[in-house]
């Protein structure tokens, strides 16, 4: 049996009381009995440990996550001697990966258990803070930041959070925002900018990790991190009339594990925790957002609103919206989001349409965004830039004049023809060599082909002399392809 463990920051911010977000405890964490609270006020920047109340709560220990051997009893230890994780995080920014007598000076000094969790710290900072990390911009500093690699791989770029968050604080004001599953902390310290937070996860690895990471952060509304199982939670709207207002401006942020068998999976089936929780949770809060994966299956999805989220030319996540956090959007329609490098987001949101009817390949072609041909969106979006598919998704379009649309990737058309390679390696190997050195070939798909795309991009390579792309697709019963040169990267 394990004890819940309790990590809580509350801080004096934007006129805001420590007595608020007590009071969110009294009215919406009734059961939640810890057995250590620590609190802090910005005026004597201390941490105090206060008497827990009542006896600590128990559950059965659920399986918990890849935390790299990591431990909160070392990871304590680490943060006691930071001069350490300096030096080894100065030691991998500088070389990388560090030689075996640089890990044997280590092994000299600590142990086995605690060089391993040094390295993993080291390289999960390095990775988080280096150029289009997903901690980049976040304000953390890097030393101070916590993570290990399966967490930082799981966790939501700061610019994807922050985007959330906005949702979030369109439709509050909040009690509070519970964030289950929260790892590292990633979406809690862009909610916690907006309303008071309760990050949730049931690894005590991930949050202490989620506690150091929000104290680093130091957000406007105040925040608690908890150790719990999302199938325990502590918390519940209590059952009083007044009590029921209160707990109805409590929404839900939830990150489900997507692995099933110790393999990635995009089911809703296969989520972590499952439907049957996550299905009660929506009932207790039912102003929620659960995170999820862009392939899963959304008719397999309860009732609410569906965006789709792209970073970078990649689908990253999709969001299932409910309650209030799905008003104003029509039913039975989607939103896709591309997320920009400084802040500035793209969305188109509207109900499914049928591709219109396709049209020959003009002087350019464009591949939209992936969050907006996930969401089934593209329709729209060629409506709004003025284009013309050519394929039966509509992925690609087409138009006489260049566009540049932060949905879009524009590629100029040198050449096409039907989808067979001696006529792909012709067209190629007639097109004038490159004034750089830089020769290769990409190979992109869209529709239902079975195609080895590394293997065809190897062999067209041999006869390309330049830089450029192919793109094949079926357009109607046809495969097709073209020859064509990128324009415009993201």
């Amino acid at each position: 049996m394990m004890r819940l463990r309790y990590y809580s920051e509350t801080l004096i911010s934007g006129g805001r009381k420590k007595s608020e977000f007590a009071e969110f405890y009294a009215s919406a964490m009734p059961a939640f009995r810890p057995h250590a609270f620590f609190a802090k006020t910005s005026a004597s920047g201390k941490l105090r440990k206060m008497r827990p109340v009542g006896k600590p709560a128990t559950f059965l220990p659920p399986p918990m996550p890849d935390d790299a051997g990591c431990t909160v009893e070392i990871l304590r230890q680490l943060l006691a001697a930071p001069e350490a994780l300096d030096e080894v995080q100065t030691l991998v920014e500088q070389t990388g990966t560090l030689a075996v007598h640089q890990v044997a000076q280590l092994r000299r000094r600590f142990s086995a258990a605690e060089v391993h969790a040094l390295l993993a710290v080291a390289n999960a900072r390095k990775k988080a803070f280096a150029a289009k990390g997903k901690w980049e911009g976040s304000g953390v500093d890097s030393r101070r930041f916590w993570a290990v690699p399966e967490a930082l791989e799981q966790a939501t770029d700061v610019l994807v959070a922050r985007h959330k968050a906005k949702r979030f604080q369109a439709a509050g004001p909040w009690n509070a925002i519970v964030d289950v599953c929260c790892g590292i902390g990633g979406d809690a310290l862009a909610l916690a900018a907006v309303a008071p937070v309760v990050a949730i996860d049931k690894s005590p690895v991930r949050a202490w990790m989620a506690r150091q990471n929000l104290l680093a952060a130091a957000p406007a509304f105040p925040w608690a991190a908890v150790q719990a199982d999302a199938g325990e939670l502590p918390i519940r709207p209590a059952g009083g009339a007044r009590d029921g207002a209160a707990a109805a401006r409590v929404a839900l942020h939830i990150d489900p594990a997507r692995r099933a068998g110790g393999q990635r999976s995009a089911q809703w089936a296969d989520l972590i925790p499952g439907p049957a929780v996550l299905n009660g949770l929506l009932r207790r809060f039912p102003n929620a957002a659960i995170k999820l994966s862009s392939a899963v299956d959304f008719d397999d999805l309860p009732p609410g609103h569906v965006e789709v989220i792209s970073r970078r030319g990649v689908a990253v996540q999709a969001v299932l919206w409910t309650g209030a956090l799905a008003d104003g959007f029509g039913a039975g329609s989607r939103t896709a989001t591309v997320i920009g490098e400084s802040g500035q987001n793209f969305s188109v949101t509207g109900p499914l349409l049928a591709v219109p009817v396709l049209r020959p390949m003009s002087q350019y072609v464009f591949e939209v965004d992936a969050a907006v041909h996930r969401a089934g969106l593209a329709p729209q979006l060629a409506g709004v830039v003025q284009c013309q598919p050519i394929n039966n998704d509509g992925g690609y379009v087409t138009a006489d004049a260049w566009i540049r649309h932060p949905a879009l990737v524009g590629f100029r058309v040198l050449g096409q023809c039907g989808f067979r390679e001696a006529e792909i390696a012709g067209i190629l190997a007639q097109l004038p060599p490159a004034q750089t050195n830089q020769r290769g070939v990409e190979v992109k798909v869209r529709g239902a082909i079975d195609l080895n795309t590394d293997a065809l991009q190897g062999r067209l390579q041999k006869v390309a002399r330049g830089r450029y792309t192919v793109l094949v697709y079926r357009a109607g019963q046809a495969y097709c392809a073209a020859v064509a040169a990128r324009m415009q990267e993201r």
